[in-house]
């Protein structure tokens, strides 16, 4: 089964609602260190990471 696979598996489980993989969107975001939300990630994690970060978060 692919990442994608057991993701919806997961999230059908906590939620109790299917999800069709053809629901699922996907982006990808490039952001500098200094753009990024302490309110969402820690100033901890944030010093170790390089200038540039590439997220890919997935859109139901």
């Amino acid at each position: 089964m692919t990442t994608l696979g057991r993701f919806l598996q997961a999230l059908e489980k906590m939620t109790k609602e299917k999800i069709d993989l053809k629901d699922v969107g996907y982006e990808t975001i490039e952001l500098y260190r200094d753009e990024l939300d302490t309110n969402l990630i820690s100033e901890d994690v944030i010093k170790n990471l390089p200038d540039e970060v590439s997220f890919h978060p997935l859109i139901l």
